[in-house]
Formats: structure tokens, sequence, C-alpha cells
């Protein structure tokens, strides 16, 4: 059908608002007995970034994701997620945690003092390890990890 597009179970919905439609900004599906406001899909550069940056983890990230995925330490992290304008290594919500994971190139780096002010600004604690610490001592990292998000939560 013209100016429209398919939904689930060949449902047909109009067009979001700005096309060329008569469905006046507002998503109808015959599947759905309510009027849906439309709201475009979320994404940002961000978003994007975060994206690709999952596909190709470090080996070190993915040596700690191995064990905070599954909720590995009692509580649920992300990664490569979002938060503002950042995308950041590893999160724990509940916690108010984000875990980055850094190399030589991040050494006295003013753009990661910039950004750990912004996520302390939004009340989250920002722990940083060296890549190699991670290699070396991944069960001390995990260590310091869990001690932080028990005493935030």
């Amino acid at each position: 059908m013209v100016g429209s597009f398919g939904g689930v179970g060949g449902a047909s919905c109009p067009l979001p608002p700005g096309l060329p439609h008569e469905g006046g900004g507002v998503k109808r599906c015959r599947w759905v007995d309510s009027v849906m406001p439309y709201r475009p899909p979320r994404e940002s550069v961000s978003t994007g970034v975060a994206r690709t940056l999952r596909r190709n983890l470090t080996p070190e990230e993915r040596m700690l994701w191995a064990r905070l995925r599954s909720a590995g330490l009692g509580v649920s992290f992300r990664r490569q997620e979002p938060i503002g304008r950042y995308v950041v290594d590893f999160v724990c919500y509940p916690a108010r945690l984000v875990i980055e994971l850094d190399g030589s190139q991040h050494l006295n780096s003013e753009a990661d003092r910039v950004r750990d002010e912004a996520l302390n600004a939004d009340g989250f604690q920002v722990l940083r390890f060296w890549n190699n610490e991670v290699r070396a001592n991944l069960e001390g990292v995990l260590e310091r990890i869990r001690a932080t998000f028990t005493e935030r939560l």
C-alpha cells in the first residue's frame, strides 16, 4: 500500500508525520487497540558508535565482559553503553558505576578527565583500569569492582 508501512502480521500503519499521508502524525495499527503517538527510532551518533564498539571489543574488554555478563558479580552490567554524549565501556545502572579500560593512549588524557567530571556530575562513579592490569590481575580488578558497587548499592 502506498503511503504506509507494514506492521506485525501484515497490519498496515500510516507513515510518520512529515511524510505525505493522511495519518495526521498518529500511528494506527489493526493489531493494537489504542492509538500510539509516532516516535522516531532512537538513533544517535553515540548509539551507532556503541554498536560498532560492541562488535569490536578489545581482548581485555572481552576478558572482563566474560566475567561481568549475565550478572556474574550479582548485578547487571551493560557494555559499550551510550550515556549522554559518551559511550562507556561498562555500566551498572543500579550502582551508577562506570568501568573504563584504558590503553597507553589514555595516559594523562584531558578528554578523559572532562568525561569523568561529566559522568560524576550525572551521579556516576568512574573506575578506570589499565589494559595490562586486566590481563595480569583480573581477579583483583573484579574484587575492586565488587567492593565499589557493594558500597554504592
